[in-house]
């Protein structure tokens, strides 16, 4: 396994750490999906962006978001 792999890997942590204030998270489901998701007080869930539940195991941090061009060579 390459060492930017094995970073990836060991940057994930248990579900049970994440953080529970409605932060977006990624999360690594039971099923295998990948899900931006956040803990929902009122019903005690993960839900994800596209308002399903989901059975996270593993959670990360999302990365930051890019640096936005200006100028001559904005995309």
């Amino acid at each position: 396994m390459s060492a930017k792999r094995t970073a990836w890997a060991s940057a994930w942590s248990p579900i049970e750490t994440a953080p529970r204030d409605g932060s977006e998270i990624l999360c690594f489901t039971l099923n295998g999906d990948y899900e931006i998701a956040h803990w929902l007080a009122v019903t005690h869930c993960w839900v994800s962006k596209r308002g399903i539940l989901v059975e996270p195991s593993h959670w990360r941090a999302l990365p930051r978001p890019p640096v936005r061009l200006t100028g001559p060579n904005r995309a």
